[in-house]
């Protein structure tokens, strides 16, 4: 399958009741879910009860281990719809326990103050080159399953900028690899 297109599909969730959704781990990964992939779905049941606002904050708590085999369900909490502002709870549960949970603030769109620092000196992304693919070794164990699941074709194309090692820093660029939508 395409990567972008399982991206998309390891994304989508099954709403099963007005504030309840089922999401999916795709196979082949690791004994554990990615976070960012639970923070992602997450982030988009809670979008799913919020109307035409911004997530402006989020704070994440991984509290247990995701089994990848069974799905994961999300529970929103829809604590608060403001003049402007609405803000959501949401945990994660499998297994009867909450594996990861957060709070967001969404936000009507509104021009505000700017404070962002100017971005630094970069090369263009195409003049930098994508990673050397990493050889994963055969033999089984969680290891080399992280590996595997790191080293797959990816939906993100992620490309490194070199830095001198001697700075807490890294350059990035990262885009999909096809539309989105």
């Amino acid at each position: 399958m395409d990567p972008v297109a399982e991206l998309i599909e390891s994304l989508t969730l099954e709403r099963i009741e007005l504030n309840l959704f089922r999401g999916f781990t795709p196979p082949g990964g690791a004994n554990r879910i990615f976070g960012g992939q639970v923070i992602a779905q997450a982030l988009l049941a809670a979008y799913a009860t919020v109307h035409e606002r911004l997530c402006h904050s989020l704070h994440c708590y991984f509290l247990r281990m995701g089994d990848p085999s069974i799905p994961i369900l999300f529970e929103v909490d829809r604590s608060r719809d403001g003049g402007s502002f609405s803000t959501r709870r949401v945990a994660a549960i499998q297994h009867g326990k909450q594996i990861f949970n957060f709070a967001a603030s969404f936000q009507d769109p509104d021009e505000g103050l700017d404070h962002q620092s100017a971005m630094p000196e970069a090369p263009e992304p195409d003049s930098v080159r994508p990673p050397k693919p990493v050889a994963v070794p055969q033999e089984a164990g969680e290891t080399v399953d992280l590996m595997r699941q790191a080293t797959r074709l990816s939906a993100i194309d992620t490309r490194y900028v070199r830095m001198p090692k001697d700075q807490a820093r890294a350059q990035i660029w990262m885009r999909a690899r096809g539309r989105i939508g």
